[in-house]
């Protein structure tokens, strides 16, 4: 497969035809962590507390993808792709495991989720095999 020379001279489909920004896939140890967004009221018998979700969006999923043993070419586009947005531009990526089927695309039942990244690592291993780490945290805007 050969890389595009910019990350925005063209957005890649997945193999179910549905487009994503994002596409190049990590290796399969992906990190997955939650923290819900929860108000706490603490009574004065021990132990008695009550809890409420607060917000909307109270559960936004955090990611650590690492993307080893990539070209210099790969790890050109990934690195050029975070960098293009800097932090502050979602994008869309399919996650690990979604269900997803083309039928749900068509009639408009599937969500795209958006993420930023505003970390990432690049570790030269040796000529032309690198290593991307990055951390994508997902967003509603």
């Amino acid at each position: 497969m050969t890389w595009p020379s910019t990350p925005d001279e063209t957005r890649h489909r997945d193999q179910h035809h549905a487009y994503f920004d994002f596409d190049v896939l990590p290796d399969y140890n992906v990190g997955k962590s939650s923290r819900p967004v929860v108000k706490k009221v603490q009574f004065q018998n021990p132990g008695a507390e009550q809890r409420l979700r607060f917000g909307l969006n109270n559960d936004l999923k955090v990611y650590n993808l690492t993307f080893s043993s990539r070209s210099d070419n790969e790890s050109d586009y990934i690195e050029g792709f975070l960098s293009d947005r800097s932090g502050v531009d979602a994008f869309t990526w399919r996650e690990p495991n979604e269900p997803f089927s083309i039928a749900d695309y068509n009639a408009g039942g599937y969500i795209f989720k958006r993420f930023v990244c505003d970390e990432w690592n690049r570790t030269y291993n040796s000529y032309n095999n690198n290593t991307v780490t990055a951390v994508f945290r997902e967003v509603k805007e």
